[in-house]
């Protein structure tokens, strides 16, 4: 896009809409340059939701690998004693292995792929 920022670019088409006024355009490239606005529009507010959910998928992902190693402490340290329960440990730690794995998943397809045009 010429180096311009997404303002610029915008404040250029409505420079070019007012300068050329409403009677020398066609209607047609009216209608393009506003759907290329529109267009620049919904790619900034995809980006910006890109961004909230990939912070918020970072941060479930640290939380979970916090508890994990937390638990996994306090066994260790006996303080915490799953011998009547064998089988807690384990599926805890699977249920927070298979969850990251998920949530990778969901960030390479969705969060890192390139919107639809």
């Amino acid at each position: 896009m010429n180096g311009l920022s997404f303002e610029e670019g915008k404040e250029s088409i409505k420079t070019t809409l007012v300068d050329q006024g409403e009677s020398s355009r066609p209607i047609a490239e009216k209608t393009e340059s506003e759907e290329s606005l529109a267009h620049l529009d919904g790619l900034r507010s995809f980006y910006k939701l890109r961004t909230k959910w990939s912070k918020a998928i970072l941060w479930f992902i640290i939380v979970s690998l916090i508890f994990q190693f937390s638990i996994t402490f306090v066994v260790g340290m006996d303080w915490l004693n799953f011998e009547k329960y064998p089988w807690f440990l384990p599926l805890v730690v699977t249920e927070n292995f298979i969850q990251i794995i998920g949530l990778a998943i969901i960030v390479v397809k969705f969060l890192f792929n390139e919107p639809r045009k």
